[in-house]
Order: structure tokens, then C-alpha cells, then sequence
């Protein structure tokens, strides 16, 4: 649009894209909404807390810490902010024991290392 705009007046421009003047002349000035700069600080602090927690912590322990910490924010926001950041948290996987000792089969150094005392070589 800031292209066409030499080219054709902002007003029917505007009708074209569908596009309030005033939207599109805040837009032009570059300045973030209070609500985006609230964001960009919120992910700052997300991504502290991520890292802190050791990528453990979910929306729903990081809404806590983050408000003890300074931002207050809602659990639906901070999934959001998550997501556009790309950050998941480790899953904690069950104990699963892979050696069965239950059997009568040698153990250990036995099993491993012949003895060589028993019968020594001629």
C-alpha cells in the first residue's frame, strides 16, 4: 500500500484493502500497539522462565511464576505466546526396568570370564 500510494489517493486505497485511513496512517508510523509491547516484553519473561524451569514448566506452573516475577497474564495468553515462540516442555518419562533378574542363568564376573585356574591349559 505505501507503494500504490503515489500512484492512487490513500482514501480509495483504503476502501480497496478494506482498511481504516487512521489504521493505515498508525501503520505508517512504525509504533507498536501497547498490547504488542506488552507482548514482546511477556515473551522475554516466558522464554526466562522456560529456561529457568529447565523447559519443564507448562502454561499452567509458569502463570504463577510469571505473576510473582511481574507479568500477569492469563493462561490462554501465555499458550499463545508459547506457540509463536515455539517452546514445548520435556515430557518426564516413566522408570522402565529393561533387566529381568529373575532367572537361574550365570551372573556377572561368571558369566564374562572363564575361570582358567579351573583347568589349565596343557
Amino acid at each position: 500500500m505505501k507503494q500504490l500510494r503515489l500512484e492512487y489517493p490513500v482514501t480509495v486505497l483504503c476502501r480497496v484493502f478494506e482498511v481504516s485511513r487512521s489504521g493505515f496512517y498508525a501503520w505508517t508510523q512504525g509504533k507498536l500497539s501497547q498490547r504488542a509491547q506488552d507482548d514482546a516484553r511477556l515473551k522475554v519473561a516466558i522464554e526466562a522462565v522456560h529456561a529457568q524451569s529447565r523447559q519443564t514448566y507448562g502454561p499452567l506452573r509458569m502463570q504463577p511464576e510469571l505473576e510473582a516475577q511481574g507479568f500477569p497474564a492469563g493462561r490462554d495468553r501465555i499458550v499463545r505466546l508459547r506457540r509463536e515462540l515455539a517452546l514445548r516442555c520435556k515430557q518426564k518419562r516413566k522408570f522402565k526396568a529393561t533387566t529381568n533378574s529373575n532367572h537361574d542363568l550365570a551372573r556377572g564376573r561368571e558369566f564374562a570370564e572363564p575361570d582358567l585356574r579351573a583347568n589349565p591349559a596343557e
